[in-house]
């Protein structure tokens, strides 16, 4: 094919699906780093357990937190460009 288009590979993205889950639970469970590093005076490694441990048990109401700000978010600029839009058009 000499169109120049680049096909995406369904056996890639099944591959990539694992790695980008362990990617968003480690996100999830450092989610309080700089919090910790702001509140506690610790060093880079124990502000690293810390944040692991405050989060400990606590990984699904983080996930529904995460994603309900990123729905709202999304939901308020896509509203925001509809009306900008509107008025600019």
């Amino acid at each position: 094919d000499l169109s120049g288009e680049i096909k995406p590979s369904p056996a890639a993205g099944i591959a990539l699906l694992p790695v980008l889950l362990v990617f968003f639970y480690m996100l999830l469970r450092l989610l309080l780093v700089t919090p910790v590093v702001t509140a506690e005076p610790v060093g880079p490694l124990a502000a690293l357990k810390r944040s692991w441990a405050l989060t400990r048990g606590h990984v699904l109401k983080l996930f529904l937190a995460v994603f309900l700000i990123g729905f709202i978010a999304t939901i308020a600029i896509g509203a925001l460009q509809f009306a900008l839009g509107s008025v600019i058009v």
